[in-house]
């Protein structure tokens, strides 16, 4: 009675290798989800910035966006004012090094882009129902 692992018609083996692809194989798919999801994060923060939005970056500056332009390779390149009281600096990042955008901060600026968004959306949704309203008559 020996093991199903120590068979010797190489059944165990067999197990084991399949064991091991799934593992792997399930171990590639969510590290390929995970980043993903992370890239559609990133996309959706960096669509938000703009002029006046307070940011942190990787370097740790925590500052507003002055200006935004296009750099010579094509990429986008910010203006950030960091300081306060006349001790203002400023510096120039890529716009991929902003680790955050500081919610607190930008409540007002993201609730009037939520107000013109619904606003927008209600209108959609009139004429649909306007128009569903016309068919049936």
């Amino acid at each position: 009675m020996g093991s199903l692992l120590f068979a010797n018609d190489g059944l165990g083996t067999m197990i084991i290798l399949v064991v091991l692809l799934v593992l792997i194989v399930g171990s590639l798919v969510m590290s390929f989800m995970r980043r993903n999801k992370y890239n559609a994060e990133t996309q959706s923060m960096l669509e938000k910035l703009n002029v006046g939005v307070k940011v942190k970056t990787f370097a740790g500056i925590y500052g507003e966006i002055v200006e935004i332009r296009d750099a010579l390779d094509g990429s986008k390149v910010a203006l950030i004012k960091s300081g306060e009281n006349g001790k203002e600096s400023y510096i120039s990042i890529d716009l991929a090094s902003v680790y955050a955008i500081d919610e607190k901060d930008n409540a007002e600026l993201f609730m009037e882009e939520k107000i013109n968004e619904t606003s927008v959306s209600d209108d959609a949704n009139v004429t649909v129902a306007d128009s569903k309203k016309d068919e049936t008559i």
